[in-house]
């Protein structure tokens, strides 16, 4: 066996300076890969100092979320999240992004912008509104005054046999979801359920496509084009028996409206109702930015989820979970954006 003993002292000498030339080097190297490593993480976008992230928001769930939450986990990327707040002005916020005056906006789903770009044909490629990432979908349901009916059974033909009047909305997109949550109460059935339709058709449903369960009177539509005029028109007087709205739009908390049946949440991800979810909507040109891709991933922590599951308006929409956003992200972008447009006014 080998004895350092057994060495000269000038050999030892040698040995003992060669490995702490060995050690010297060592500790050179490994500080300078540390030095460099810190410069390099020192010039990364996001360690700079100032960076400043401009969300728009027609919506008092984002808003409340933004400013609540999601705003200091961005400070700790040393960005600055200034919310545009404008209530229940959802052509404004596009605009605000289409003209640059934010980053993105949090309160459309993908139909809402290809509508968008379609209206607005000029607009260059790189400036057209874009979908990002899902993020919950709001709740859609059929509403009662208050003093009237209490639940499904009142508004059956044995205790109802007049005519149901019932507003809704106009666009295609919204009455078409308003046809499938009747549907889905089974108050409504397709007079042909053979049929097969196309992604047109499925957003552009029509009153007439349907019939009345037996269990059911006869049904007068009326239909309204602007969402935000449903609630304050339903309020006054007049002979509506019902409408159908989403709950955030219609005040509930602050309206006493009676909630007579909710869309509920699919299960299948691939379903036409994940198409509504409420999205975070960029531009292309700046869809891959480091500060979108930062409030992407924050708005998907499981953190976050909770966050809003806990909010005052948590009864009003269905959180995307975590492991379910990638997969209806991508089924949204392969089928729908730049797929769907605004069908001509019909009931």
């Amino acid at each position: 066996m080998f004895k350092l003993s057994s060495l000269s002292s000038k050999t030892k000498k040698n040995l003992l300076f060669a490995l702490l030339t060995i050690s010297l080097l060592c500790n050179l190297l490994l500080g300078y890969f540390l030095w460099d490593a810190k410069k390099s993480l020192a010039h990364t976008p996001s360690n700079q100092k100032n960076h400043k992230l401009t969300v728009a928001t027609a919506l008092p769930t984002i808003k409340y979320f933004l400013e609540e939450y999601a705003k200091d986990r961005l400070k700790e990327y040393n960005i600055d999240l200034d919310v545009q707040y404008i209530s229940s002005r959802f052509k404004q916020t596009n605009e605000l992004l289409l003209n640059k005056k934010v980053d993105a906006k949090l309160d459309a789903h993908v139909h809402d912008l290809n509508i968008f770009n379609k209206e607005n044909p000029n607009i260059p490629d790189q400036d057209k509104l874009t979908f990002s990432q899902v993020v919950y979908l709001a709740k859609f349901g059929l509403f009662a005054k208050p003093n009237t009916f209490n639940n499904l059974e009142g508004i059956k033909k044995n205790n109802h046999p007049n005519n149901l009047k019932i507003l809704m909305p106009q666009d295609n997109f919204q009455r078409s979801l308003a046809l499938r949550v009747l549907q889905e109460l089974k108050i409504i059935e397709e007079i042909n359920p053979e049929r097969t339709l196309s992604t047109e058709e499925q957003f552009n449903l029509k009153t007439t496509d349907f019939k009345p369960t037996n269990l059911y009177p006869d049904i007068e539509y009326t239909t309204e084009s602007d969402l935000m005029t449903i609630t304050s028109r339903f309020l006054a007087p007049n002979d509506f028996d019902l409408c159908l709205n989403y709950p955030t739009l219609m005040g509930l908390g602050i309206n006493n409206f009676i909630s007579l049946g909710i869309m509920q949440k699919p299960t299948n991800l691939d379903d036409i109702i994940y198409s509504y979810t409420i999205s975070l909507v960029t531009t292309n040109n700046n869809k891959n930015n480091w500060k979108i891709k930062i409030l992407q991933d924050i708005l998907k922590e499981e953190e976050a989820i909770a966050y809003m599951k806990k909010s005052q308006f948590a009864t009003n929409f269905y959180m995307i979970p975590r492991q379910e956003v990638k997969q209806i992200s991508k089924n949204i972008k392969d089928k729908y954006l730049g797929k769907t447009g605004a069908a001509p006014a019909s009931n």
